[in-house]
């Protein structure tokens, strides 16, 4: 749907509606009920507020500020916004000049208060007849909240008329708030924002001028219910829903609700517009006028699509019940776009089970128990990732079970991801519905996925003073790829350059393994998310390899330590979806390792870190730009046969030396023993090399053969980055006990 671009209003297409109503109908009823709202009832802005109680006679009794996620106002579409009144101007007569000589803190705004004076002028242009008119109008609609709960909420009305007309004033009104203000302010630190956000406000950058940051919640003093009790919208609510399917019209805008396919009161006018985490204000339909085809035939607003006025209410209110604060990580969480800088809104949930963490299973860790095994650095020391996600899973197959008795893997699981596209679009970039048996199968098969590396693949990562952490099981979500497939490493893998990931929906079809799609489909894709991943993230693979080789990592890990830890720790998860995505190919790890690419990805790796054992041996450890394998690796992934002639023809006098300091025993052992680290590390560069050598004939043999029949793609060059980072695994240690047993065994 094309929209005007600058828009002040926010909307979504009709796919939303559907996916929606489908959602509504599978909360509970009760829930949906309590947080069904009239669509002109909305939740206000996070700003700092001021509560201000109004006596009898409209006069300000008392003030003190209020968190503002407990606070809602009454409006017509984006106007007459009540209780909840957000000025435009700042209270105090400031000039944008003048901003920037407020001084900070409360006793700056003390000071400033001796010589600053209350906007009257803004203040009087700001508050147009409009909004009495149109309360009085309200005031006279809502005489049956008489008695109710929402009682106050009229005394609020007809306070706030008397504190603005007669003898009194708009600015006697707000002089009242800034003196009861500044009181408060004089007494506590804790009205300093308040204070700040209403008397000075912010600069409007195009106009030059202080605006209001702040606002006021206006309520009738005495009652026994607070204006801000959720008790006082709902019953507003509910008689403003009751006037709308009542009345002389009712039989004009009867009809059949394109949604439900019931015959009911439709609505007329804007629809709903709850404010939703990530996305802010959102309609659930519109259509701008301004667009051609819908002026064309006169369709926009509620016209472009008969909808009832329950159902429309009924989405809104499956909305709100799903995104509550407290539903964060289970129901509801944000996840990276695929566009630098943007964030999407994904909301899912298991039909008649809403409590249950199911955006954990696509999204990462928004929630894990976990957490307590993590350092206070935040990396995980010895624990395995993907043995926690499994954990997640088999919680959420638990709970289900425990309250769908009846072949509860058939239970739906919805899961929709709303994005934002511009300050007046909102769309929704995937949505879709699988069985808690589907989903259930779908997370066991991607943390088999995870699992699919060379058993022996650990990274030990040393730090300055303290133990080293282990990284041998890292796990990326489905949703997760999205993120790490929009950063592309260049200049060795030195430097991180965001580009255009792959979408929220290739990657859920990939968790999912779509059912509906073609095998080739799949393979396509699949093929497609690998080639990207190996274009983006090859320098950084064979940068951080090439590291990891320098100096027998393995045995030393000199040169890891926290300061490089986020380029270790990518090359890792890269390493996990090479894997993963070598997974969905068919291609596990028991196989792929003794296939050609992985192997010649570990004859390179050989070639590294017996090259650095020379270094450190003949070249007092002073290593060259590169490293032999690496220097060679690129040239592997298009011309694997070539890679290991040239291998072969440079590889003379590394041999000699290896043949050479076999013999040395007693040197190489006083080395690698000795109290001075870096010696030490040479030594131990230099056993590890000698113990490595003695397996790069064997695999050279077998390779030359098996190159011959080999197919260069995608497949290929994934095997083969994963066997240079991987390596050898390390050589058991003897029956015996014996210390330095690789070592000792290749100088026999």
């Amino acid at each position: 749907m094309l929209l005007r671009q600058g828009s002040p209003e926010t909307r979504v297409g009709p796919a939303m509606l559907n996916e929606l109503f489908v959602a509504a109908r599978g909360l509970p009823a009760e829930e949906v009920q309590s947080a069904t709202r009239h669509r002109n009832i909305k939740t206000c802005r996070s700003i700092p507020t001021l509560l201000v109680s109004l006596g009898g006679s409209g006069r300000v009794t008392r003030v003190q500020p209020v968190h503002a996620g407990e606070l809602w106002t009454l409006r017509d579409g984006q106007h007459n916004s009540f209780p909840f009144v957000q000025p435009k101007p700042a209270l105090w007569k400031l000039s944008a000049a003048d901003l920037q000589a407020v001084p900070r803190g409360r006793l700056g705004l003390l000071d400033l208060a001796k010589s600053a004076h209350l906007n009257s002028p803004g203040l009087r242009v700001w508050l147009a007849p409009t909004l009495p008119a149109r309360l009085s109008e309200r005031r006279s609609a809502l005489d049956a909240l008489i008695g109710s709960e929402a009682e106050i909420f009229l005394a609020t009305i007809d306070r706030f008329i008397l504190g603005i007309s007669g003898n009194n004033s708009i600015e006697t009104l707000f002089a009242a708030v800034v003196a009861h203000l500044l009181e408060g302010l004089l007494g506590s630190e804790q009205w300093e924002p308040v204070a700040r956000a209403l008397l000075v406000g912010k600069v409007n950058k195009k106009k030059g001028t202080l605006e209001c940051a702040g606002a006021l919640m206006f309520e009738a003093g005495g009652f026994d219910r607070s204006i801000v009790d959720l008790a006082v919208p709902s019953a507003i609510s509910a008689l403003l829903i009751e006037l709308e399917g009542s009345g002389g019209k009712t039989d004009a805008n009867r009809g059949v609700c394109a949604i439900s396919g019931a015959a009911t009161q439709l609505l007329q006018g804007e629809f709903p517009q709850p404010n939703l985490p990530i996305l802010g204000q959102t309609f659930v339909f519109a259509k701008n006028k301004a667009t051609p085809a819908s002026a064309r035939y006169g369709r926009s607003g509620s016209d472009g699509m008969r909808v009832g006025v329950s159902t429309a209410e009924e989405i809104s209110a499956a909305l709100v019940a799903l995104t509550r604060d407290e539903r964060e990580g289970l129901t509801w969480c944000g996840i990276p776009g695929e566009v630098p800088g943007q964030q999407d809104l994904l909301i899912g949930f298991v039909e008649g089970v809403p409590d249950v963490d199911v955006v954990g299973q696509v999204a990462g860790d928004v929630g894990d128990d976990l957490s307590e095994e993590k350092r206070s650095d935040g990396i995980a020391e010895d624990v395995d990732a993907v043995a926690g996600y499994e954990k997640r899973t088999q919680r959420l197959i638990d709970a289900v079970r425990g309250v769908v008795t009846h072949d509860f893997r058939r239970t739906p699981v919805r899961m929709t991801v709303l994005r934002k596209l511009d300050p007046a679009n909102r769309k929704v970039v995937y949505a879709g519905s699988v069985d808690v048996g589907e989903l259930y199968d779908s997370a066991v098969d991607w943390a088999a996925g995870e699992r699919n590396v060379p058993p022996w693949f650990s990274v030990p990562v040393f730090r300055k003073g303290k133990a080293p952490i282990v990284l041998g099981s890292r796990h990326v979500a489905p949703l997760e790829l999205v993120r790490f497939t929009r950063k592309s490493f260049v200049c060795r893998g030195t430097k991180c350059e965001e580009i255009c990931g792959v979408s929220a929906a290739t990657a859920m079809q990939l968790f999912f393994d779509c059912k509906t799609a073609s095998m080739q489909r799949l393979r396509l894709r699949r093929a497609g998310i690998l080639r990207d991943v190996l274009r983006a993230r090859s320098g950084l693979i064979m940068a951080v390899g090439e590291e990891w080789h320098q100096s027998g990592m393995a045995r030393t890990g000199a040169g890891h330590n926290k300061k490089n830890f986020d380029s270790t720790r990518e090359a890792f998860d890269t390493a996990v979806v090479l894997g993963l995505l070598l997974y969905k190919q068919g291609r596990k790890k028991e196989d792929y390792v003794r296939d050609a690419g992985f192997k010649l990805g570990q004859l390179l790796a050989i070639a590294d870190v017996v090259h650095a054992g020379y270094c450190a041996d003949v070249r007092g450890g002073r290593l060259p730009p590169s490293l032999l394998g690496n220097q060679i690796l690129p040239t592997a992934q298009t011309a694997p046969g070539k890679a290991l002639n040239m291998l072969l023809r440079r590889w003379k006098p590394y041999s000699g030396w290896v043949m050479k300091t076999r013999r040395e025993y007693a040197r190489i052992e006083q080395l690698a023993s000795n109290s001075n680290r870096d010696l030490k590390e040479r030594g131990w560069a230099v056993k590890v090399a000698l113990r490595q050598a003695r397996e790069l004939a064997g695999i050279a043999s077998e390779l030359e053969s098996a190159l011959q029949n080999c197919k260069i793609d995608e497949v290929f060059r994934a095997e083969l980055f994963l066997g240079y980072v991987a390596g050898l695994p390390k050589a058991p240690a003897r029956s015996d006990g014996t210390k330095d047993a690789e070592f000792n065994e290749e100088c026999e």
